[in-house]
């Protein structure tokens, strides 16, 4: 289903579509929305908070953010859905605004191009970005995690004292084989998802 289908684009302006007068009829709109299109680009990186994206990518970003929170098991992928939720945010995040309004309306992505956008090098991690900042992982929840697990090696849950030593750095076992191999490998994948990918700046 095309983007004009799902949602409410903008109108050219004609003297954009003027400059397309010697094309096919068939062509002309579609060639002169990508030229529309492209003359927001630069604009659109220039306002973003993160200067890796342009904006639209960075909402598209916080889209996808919102559906990996809501379902952390199921695999976040483009679909129809996503384009009218990516509306709906610019619409309440810019809806006073009307020149960054429609600039981001006009640049509504396609499947196609949500799906190149996903292939992008570090598109995940902008999207865990999305998700780190919004609250979900603060310090004060990160440290009453650590606490719980501190908690109860106290009290004499031996894996847990074994998480609590491997994320303070105490513990290195050398020759550890089968399931407690097993296990200190859920410990360190643990370790670096609390002390990389959820670190403050």
């Amino acid at each position: 289903m095309a983007i004009k289908d799902l949602i409410d684009l903008p109108p050219i302006p004609q003297e954009i579509i003027d400059k397309y007068a010697d094309k096919p009829p068939e062509d002309r709109d579609r060639i002169a929305r990508a030229a529309y299109i492209a003359s927001f680009k630069g604009k659109l990186k220039a306002i973003s908070p993160n200067p890796q994206w342009g904006l639209e990518q960075v909402l598209m970003q916080e889209v996808f953010s919102a559906h990996a929170v809501k379902d952390p098991n199921k695999k976040v992928v483009a679909n129809e859905q996503k384009i009218i939720e990516y509306r709906d945010l610019v619409l309440d995040k810019y809806g006073e605004d009307p020149e960054i309004r429609d600039m981001l309306l006009t640049c509504t992505p396609s499947l196609d191009t949500i799906k190149k956008w996903m292939k992008k090098p570090g598109w995940d991690d902008a999207v865990w970005n999305q998700i780190r900042t919004s609250g979900l992982f603060t310090k004060e929840r990160r440290s009453a995690m650590i606490n719980a697990v501190f908690n109860k090696g106290i009290k004499g849950d031996t894996n847990a004292a074994k998480l609590w030593l491997t994320l303070s750095g105490d513990l290195i076992e050398n020759q550890s084989t089968g399931k407690n191999e097993a296990i200190l490998d859920k410990f360190r994948d643990i370790n670096k998802i609390l002390h990389s990918r959820k670190t403050e700046e």
